[in-house]
């Protein structure tokens, strides 16, 4: 018994230095195990519906539902969409352009896009409005031109010296200036500055019938990961009538002729 108890010292004396190493690695094996093996995972839960629109952003699309990290606490660089139409496989690529409230509030609550953290403790609710930079700065060229052109056409016309009295304008005048501006609108539609953008814009506008592939990307950094969900929408006839007939109200906006409510198609999500 008692070389038995020998044996066991023995050992645990050979293997004493190993222990205590071991002992001195853990913190260090634990923040590897941390950084590089339980990297984390966003999880992304769809809520509602897929909201595809055409406004002065050029082609849009609304998503909202939560976020969800799991692992490990991760940073949200940022967040894009991609969209390929079935038909004829044509691709676009969205960015994230504003945050909305995603409370039903009658004081909508705008912001521009950052960066955030996301707590395994606490799931991120996004309602967030994606567009396409490119279709944006081609149709902006556009918008512009009209928007100078009315002002031009409204500079250049009787109405003028009305706009310039400001505050001294009288109540039959006012009214008088408005009908003015009605009648010079009505005819400024009819001509090829605002024709010729118009149909450019109009054609810009590609949103057709049919079937969609959505791919929504969650970028994170440190670690650099992408974390992905698919789904499907569908566009119908009607709706893609609607998409395009935004293309007026957008220019009547821009001439302060409209009254900002542009059609929407709120599509459901297919797996």
């Amino acid at each position: 018994m008692a070389e038995t108890e020998k044996g066991l010292l023995d050992l645990l004396k050979d293997y004493a230095p190993l222990v205590a190493y071991a002992a001195l690695a853990q913190p260090w094996l634990v923040w590897v195990w941390k950084q590089y093996v339980r990297r984390g995972k966003v999880d992304i839960y769809e809520t509602g519906t897929v909201s595809v629109g055409f406004t002065q952003w050029g082609a849009t699309i609304g998503l909202n539902g939560t976020l969800r990290a799991t692992e490990r606490d991760l940073f949200i660089r940022t967040i894009k969409v991609e969209v390929i139409k079935e038909r004829d496989r044509s691709h676009h690529s969205f960015e994230w352009g504003l945050f909305r409230d995603p409370t039903m509030s009658s004081d909508a609550v705008l912001e521009l896009p950052a960066g955030f953290m996301l707590s395994t403790a606490n799931p991120y609710r996004y309602n967030i409005m994606f567009y396409e930079p490119q279709l944006k700065e081609e149709i902006t060229p556009y918008i512009n031109s009209v928007r100078d052109s009315w002002t031009q056409t409204v500079l250049d016309s009787g109405a003028r010296e009305l706009l310039q009295q400001g505050s001294n304008v009288q109540q039959q005048d006012v009214s008088e200036l408005q009908n003015r501006l009605n009648q010079q609108y009505t005819n400024f539609k009819s001509q090829a500055l605002y024709l010729t953008p118009f149909r450019e814009m109009e054609r810009k506008c590609y949103w057709e019938p049919g079937r969609y592939l959505l791919k929504m990307s969650v970028y994170t950094e440190k670690p650099d990961r992408v974390h992905n969900s698919e789904w499907h929408f569908s566009i119908s006839e009607q709706d893609a009538r609607r998409l395009r007939n935004n293309t007026s109200m957008i220019l009547d906006n821009a001439c302060s002729r409209g009254n900002f409510q542009y059609n929407f198609s709120e599509s459901q999500y297919e797996t």
